[in-house]
């Protein structure tokens, strides 16, 4: 996940798609982790 955060330059919507789930999956996933993206 912080690879492709990284790799879109912080843009989680382009991230998510990249990840193939929803924005909000994303940002669960990253406060469950306590990862800043």
């Amino acid at each position: 996940i912080t690879h492709v955060i990284e790799k879109t330059d912080g843009d989680r919507t382009k991230a998510s798609v990249m990840l193939g789930i929803s924005p909000t999956t994303l940002w669960r996933k990253l406060k469950q982790h306590n990862i800043s993206g």
